[in-house]
């Protein structure tokens, strides 16, 4: 994959993640899935339609780096967070994947965030998104942050060959 345009999607075998990997398959743009659990069926099925499986979580700064190296661009999506142990996380792996971004030479950075991320609504939730986004336009890094109006919904998004694009 290394000088590729090819793409590592996180929670590849989640409905944004997944619905991003596939997407990018059928259209013929080399995937790196991050997955936990490579024998699972969701991982299994991304494979055969011919993903390249690398095996971690987004606590595992070694395995995500590992799987950043050689790609470029990266869809970031993290679990979604209610308990305050979830929100930590959430900003956590969010901000991490995004220096790590940085730090490998990403090309380009797609975050999913939440529609009313930037309206300092206080609920929780959008909170941890916008700290995340801050986050990315701080560090300077191509971005594309994409704001569904509920995490639920499977994001599409125009392309952005430079700066930070908010759909």
């Amino acid at each position: 994959m290394p000088g590729s345009r090819s793409v590592l999607v996180l929670g590849a075998t989640g409905n944004q993640g997944g619905a991003t990997a596939r997407a990018l398959l059928e259209r013929d743009r080399p995937v790196r899935a991050y997955v936990r659990d490579p024998a699972k069926p969701a991982a299994r099925a991304l494979a055969d339609l011919g993903a390249e499986l690398a095996t971690g979580d987004l606590d595992d700064t070694g395995a995500l780096r590992a799987a950043m190296t050689g790609v470029h661009g990266v869809f970031s999506v993290q679990p979604l967070a209610v308990s305050a142990e979830e929100l930590a996380a959430e900003v956590r792996q969010g901000t991490a994947v995004a220096d790590l971004a940085s730090q490998t030479g990403v090309a380009h950075l797609v975050y999913s965030s939440v529609g009313g991320a930037e309206r300092h609504t206080g609920v929780d939730h959008f909170e941890t998104k916008a700290e995340v986004e801050r986050h990315i336009a701080r560090l300077g890094l191509p971005a594309t942050v994409l704001r569904p109006p509920s995490p639920a919904t499977r994001p599409t998004s125009r392309h952005s060959a430079h700066g930070t694009r908010t759909c």
